[in-house]
């Protein structure tokens, strides 16, 4: 028996009008057979805009400040949305990406911009993120991989119900004791490893 073909779920949509097919692609992230895509993204590009909705959230959490109480909630949670989503992204897509030295074309360059977004957002430095990061691609999920390290500091165990990790997610979320760790070591990792890399650096810029 022959089997059955499975259209890919995304070209059973090009039967909707053209002018939709552009919001499917961004809504789907997934362009149909030969679409072509309307802007070229560069990693400086990507940067650049993600740049821009930092200082856009942060102008709507300016301006929430000036706003009638009733209104000033829509305002501020749109700038933290903006806010925390940029600098998510600068953390987790572009110091990543250096990281594996695929943002930029040259081992400095990926260095440097890495250092910049860990200094400015106080996140970790870049030797140390590349290390536990590199750890944790050989040995994912096993006991000594640093990701699954902090989940274990912080509660989180192999074999929790859903129920049961949403429970501890929310106590972590509202400790003082976490956020307190937690920015102390972004705090002595940025400003222990990223500042002193960047001047060593700029010797050689």
């Amino acid at each position: 028996m022959e089997r059955e073909v499975q259209l890919n779920p995304r070209e059973t949509m090009t039967a909707l009008p053209a002018f939709v097919q552009p919001f499917l692609t961004w809504l789907t992230g997934m362009p149909h057979d030969g679409q072509s895509p309307r802007f070229q993204w560069s990693p400086w590009t990507l940067l650049l805009c993600i740049g821009l909705e930092i200082i856009m959230g942060l102008s709507f959490g300016i301006s929430a400040f000036r706003l009638p109480a009733f209104a000033a909630p829509f305002l501020l949670s749109a700038s933290w949305i903006l806010t925390t989503g940029g600098v998510r992204t600068l953390y987790v897509v572009i110091e990543h990406s250096c990281t594996h030295h695929i943002f930029a074309k040259t081992a400095l360059t990926n260095r440097t911009v890495a250092e910049i977004i860990s200094v400015i957002f106080w996140t970790q430095s870049y030797e140390q993120f590349k290390s536990e990061h590199s750890t944790h691609h050989q040995i994912t999920r096993l006991a000594v991989d640093p990701d699954s390290h902090f989940l274990r500091e912080w509660g989180f165990f192999p074999g929790m119900t859903a129920e049961e990790a949403l429970r501890q997610l929310l106590r972590v979320a509202l400790s003082p004791k976490y956020h307190v760790a937690n920015f102390s070591d972004r705090l002595r990792s940025s400003y222990s490893g990223s500042i002193v890399n960047i001047h060593r650096q700029s010797r050689w810029l």
